[in-house]
C-alpha cells in the first residue's frame, strides 16, 4: 500500500504544470493555445518572457526528484524511489490536471537523472548542447537519450539504475510517438510522421523524397 501511494503522489506532483500555471499568472496565456502548444518552460519563455518561462522550466525539472528525494529520506528502497521519479514524468507527459495533455517530460527526465545519473546527464547534455550549436536540438535529445543507455552500461552503472534509464527512455519515446496519431488524422503519410516524431518531434521535417 506504501508504494502505490508513494507512486500516486509521485504522479500528481509530476501532473502540476508550473509553466502552464505561471505562463496563466502572468500573461494570461494558455501555452495549449499559443506557441509551440506545448505546456513546457521552452513555449512559456517564448511566450511570456525569459525569467518567468525559466522559472516554470525549473521548477518543472525539481518536481521530478521531489518524490524520490523525501521516499529516501525515509529509507524507502531504490526501486520505489526510481518508480516514483517515472510516475512524476508521466504525470508531466500525461497530467490529471490538463486532461492528460502535457510536455514531453525533457525537463523532468533532467531533474531525475540531475538526481539518480549525474554522469549520464553530463553525457546527455553535451550531446544536446552540441546539437543546439547545430539547430537540431529535438534529434540531439533523441540521440542523447538513446546513447545514454550504452554509455551506463560502458561506466559500469548498477543494473537497477540501468533499468531506471531504459524506462525513462521508453516513456520519453512513447510520448514523442503519441503524436503520430494527431499527425495522421491532418492526413500525414504513416512512415512520414513517425519519423519526424521520434527524430525531430516535428510535424513536418523529412519529406521522404526517396525510400529510407
Amino acid at each position: 500500500m506504501r508504494a502505490i501511494i508513494a507512486i500516486l503522489v509521485g504522479y500528481i506532483v509530476g501532473s502540476i504544470p508550473f509553466s502552464f500555471i505561471i505562463a496563466w499568472l502572468v500573461g494570461g496565456v494558455d501555452l495549449r493555445k499559443t506557441g509551440s502548444r506545448n505546456v513546457g518552460g521552452s513555449n512559456a519563455i517564448r511566450t511570456v518572457g525569459f525569467v518567468p518561462g525559466l522559472t516554470g522550466g525549473l521548477l518543472d525539472v525539481f518536481k521530478a526528484p521531489l518524490v524520490p528525494f523525501l521516499l529516501n529520506h525515509l529509507r524507502y528502497p531504490l526501486e520505489l524511489q526510481f518508480a516514483a521519479g517515472l510516475a512524476a514524468v508521466i504525470g508531466h507527459n500525461w497530467p490529471l490536471f490538463l486532461g492528460f495533455k502535457g510536455g514531453r517530460g525533457v525537463a523532468c527526465s533532467l531533474g531525475l537523472l540531475l538526481y539518480f545519473a549525474p554522469r549520464e546527464l553530463i553525457f546527455l547534455l553535451v550531446i544536446m548542447g552540441i546539437s543546439m550549436l547545430l539547430r537540431e536540438a529535438a534529434l540531439g535529445a533523441f540521440l542523447g537519450y538513446t546513447l545514454m543507455i550504452p554509455f551506463a552500461i560502458l561506466i559500469g552503472e548498477s543494473r537497477p539504475t540501468i533499468a531506471f534509464l531504459i524506462l525513462l527512455y521508453f516513456i520519453l519515446m512513447v510520448r514523442r510517438v503519441s503524436f503520430v496519431f494527431e499527425d495522421r488524422k491532418r492526413g500525414l503519410d504513416a512512415k512520414k510522421a513517425i519519423i519526424n516524431r521520434i527524430l525531430y518531434d516535428s510535424v513536418e521535417k523529412v519529406k521522404l523524397e526517396r525510400p529510407l
